[in-house]
């Protein structure tokens, strides 16, 4: 027997028939784990207990309550209490209120949003034209 004919001989396989992708095991894993992650996902962005419905304002003296929480209710919109970025609301009160000094924002399960204001206390006054209140750090805050 010739070297060719032998190689050849050896090279044949059998032909396996195809098994179904319904009998393979990684299947049904992968097909259990997207599931999972599917349920999770939505329970934790979607399902309508943990959505903000309540939002506590506390330590505010001169800012009036309401016009503190239509800011933060434009900011969440509804949403998920996981999806809110709490700087960026912090920042944005800050920004359009300057006689507060501090705040913070904390995510009580399930659905409250709490936040506590410490506004600036005046210090001294400052006066040019206009006549001003300053804080212990030199900022200028409310006009007299």
């Amino acid at each position: 027997m010739s070297y060719r004919r032998k190689h050849i001989r050896n090279k044949i396989h059998k032909i396996k028939p195809k098994r179904s992708i319904l009998k393979r095991p990684i299947f049904w894993i992968g097909l259990f784990l997207f599931i999972i992650v599917s349920a999770t996902c939505y329970i934790l962005f979607f399902y309508p207990k943990f959505r903000i419905d309540n939002i506590m304002i506390s330590g505010n003296q001169k800012v009036q309550t309401e016009n503190i929480k239509s800011l933060v209710l434009n900011n969440i919109k509804k949403q998920s209490i996981f999806l809110i970025n709490t700087a960026a609301i912090s920042k944005e009160v800050l920004n359009n209120f300057p006689i507060i000094n501090n705040i913070k924002i904390d995510k009580k399960l399930t659905s409250t949003l709490t936040v506590e204001i410490s506004e600036r206390s005046p210090v001294g006054v400052f006066c040019q034209d206009k006549c001003f209140l300053i804080d212990e750090n030199g900022v200028i805050f409310e006009q007299i």
